[in-house]
């Protein structure tokens, strides 16, 4: 099946209706039907069906729409890939580093790289974790750093970094403060500052609360710094942390309790599509980044 086939069914498929997405195709009514039918002829498939104002996809128009999408975006990802070379450029690796991930990464993880492979471009964007998966998930970048596999996991490629385990942090009059470890179950009725929606930390509480049936006060906020920070512990109230990197001098109080649950855990994960094949330039930046692992 020719990669224009699919093109033509995905434009239709997004207007459903024949004469606007010819239009923009640049190509006569004739000619998009005459695609379709070809195609629904060797999938042995009705791909639309007619009504009074236009056509609406089949089921099976359906399940396969997002396969053809992937295939469609995958190989003009390629061909954009294969005209950088033909005319000796030098293609940009895009990265995008989820905000949390960041603090967690070697400070000089990409100033060394650049050191080092000075031809080697690198392109970075600072998201939100849902947000790296979803610029993943559609090739607009060629890897991410997340917290934890992107999903679902038998797309991608995962190379874990780093594990980090989750603690709660709170000051030493704090009724947790006398705990070795965290359950589940002690968040019951608590106000918890946590970072908030798009990220996993909030995702996965929001979670381990639900199936526990725990009712805990998720309080989102978009950043710590030393006044926020201080407030918190000045109102005896909790904070969601990493164990192992504590907040500096100005917190020497402050207690840093694990959870017990092993799934309360940071993967700090570089991923890249199992379908995309790595240029000499990415296996260069894979490799690198594998020194990092802890």
């Amino acid at each position: 099946m020719e990669i224009r086939n699919l093109v033509y069914f995905l434009q239709l498929f997004d207007d459903q209706n024949y004469s606007l997405a010819a239009g923009k195709l640049f190509i006569t009514q004739q000619a998009l039907s005459k695609s379709i039918h070809n195609m629904e002829l060797e999938l042995n498939v009705e791909l639309f069906t007619k009504k009074s104002n236009g056509i609406v996809p089949t089921t099976k128009a359906i399940e396969i729409e997002p396969i053809c999408r992937n295939i469609v975006q995958s190989y003009q990802s390629g061909m954009q890939k294969i005209e950088r070379i033909s005319k000796n450029d030098s293609y940009p690796i895009k990265v995008a580093v989820s905000i949390q991930t960041a603090d967690t990464l070697s400070f000089t993880l990409f100033r060394d790289f650049i050191i080092m492979y000075p031809n080697i471009h690198i392109e970075q964007s600072a998201v939100f974790d849902l947000v790296a998966e979803d610029l993943l998930s559609k090739d607009n970048v060629d890897f991410a750093f997340t917290v934890n596999n992107p999903s679902p996991i038998d797309k991608y490629e995962v190379e874990i970094i780093k594990h980090i385990q989750l603690c709660i942090m709170v000051n030493s009059s704090h009724p947790l403060a006398t705990k070795d470890k965290i359950e589940i179950s002690d968040l019951e009725n608590l106000d918890l500052y946590c970072a908030g929606e798009g990220f996993k930390t909030y995702e996965l509480l929001k979670r381990k609360s639900r199936d526990n049936n725990v009712s805990v006060n998720l309080i989102p906020t978009s950043g710590f710094l030393y006044d926020t920070y201080n407030n918190i512990f000045k109102n005896n109230q909790a904070v969601i942390g990493l164990y192992g990197q504590e907040l500096g001098p100005n917190f020497k109080d402050i207690k840093y309790i694990p959870f017990s649950d092993k799934e309360m855990t940071w993967n700090i994960c570089l991923s890249w599509k199992k379908e995309h094949t790595l240029s000499k330039e990415e296996v260069i930046f894979v490799e690198y980044v594998k020194l990092f692992k802890e």
